[in-house]
């Protein structure tokens, strides 16, 4: 597959300091499973001369927009012009796992997590060829975004009200657990489980079964805390043993550039 862009997005120089490692290791892994591909962070004026010496940057972001609407309205703006072929957008969380050459089966697809009851199952993550569908629903996503979360919580739950409730969704294949339909408006967006698309490691770092074959893996939450270690070794391979993860956990090296994580664990 032609012209693959694993686009992030991240607005705040204090922030860097824990973010940097998350997305660097995160470009290594890219490089490695997606030779050619490009890592882009989608970010505002201010952010950028921070990351233009390591990174592919597109100042498309807002400044002084609340973060939430920083962060669709950046994809919005970036998918408005993107070129063709395939965008994984992901977040600095995010691994590319393995090539995505056979990743999408359709010309746009948002990952769901199912057996979430009446949570949010949307975590903002597409694989995308058709730009214009997804410039559309991005900007049906920023319409329907409540103000009250625009500073929290916003992103996914406005992508989940862009696609229209669980129940309108139809399942495209036996699986009910596998590829689902929705129909927001009359035009179809494909769903694919995060099993396969948007995997989460376990907590310490470690991978499953499903972790191993996905084609992204995504440190949610205080899996960040372990993403930089995980990475080199599953991704890169980089080390005989698997870390002892409570010794990281209790290293300084890792420790202390990871403390400010601790607090924003618990809401990302």
């Amino acid at each position: 597959m032609a012209n693959i862009r694993f686009v992030v997005f991240h607005t705040g120089v204090d922030a860097l300091k824990v973010y940097m490692p998350l997305m660097e290791v995160s470009k290594a892994a890219l490089a490695v499973t997606n030779p050619g591909a490009r890592y882009v962070v989608l970010t505002d004026k201010d952010t950028a001369p921070s990351l233009e010496r390591t990174f592919e940057v597109e100042v498309v972001a807002e400044s002084g927009w609340p973060l939430m609407r920083q962060y669709v309205g950046a994809q919005r703006a970036y998918s408005a012009t993107a070129e063709p072929g395939l965008v994984v957008y992901a977040a600095t969380d995010c691994a590319a796992n393995r090539s995505f050459d056979t990743a999408l089966h359709h010309n746009l697809a948002i990952t769901y997590r199912s057996g979430v009851g009446e949570r949010c199952p949307i975590n903002n993550i597409a694989y995308v060829e058709d730009h214009e569908r997804m410039t559309w629903f991005l900007d049906r996503a920023m319409g329907l975004m409540e103000p009250s979360r625009a500073n929290f919580g916003g992103d996914q739950e406005s992508w989940y009200a862009a696609l229209g409730h669980t129940d309108s969704w139809e399942d495209a294949d036996d699986n009910p657990y596998g590829v689902k339909l929705a129909s927001p408006e009359g035009r179809w967006i494909h769903l694919y489980p995060c099993r396969t698309h948007n995997c989460f490691p376990k907590r310490n770092g470690h991978f499953s079964g499903s972790s191993h074959n996905a084609y992204l893996v995504h440190y949610k939450g205080d899996r960040k805390l372990n993403m930089v270690e995980s990475v080199n070794h599953f991704i890169l391979k980089t080390g005989d043993l698997r870390p002892d993860w409570n010794a990281l956990k209790k290293s300084k090296d890792v420790a202390l550039p990871m403390e400010g994580l601790r607090k924003q664990c618990e809401s990302s």
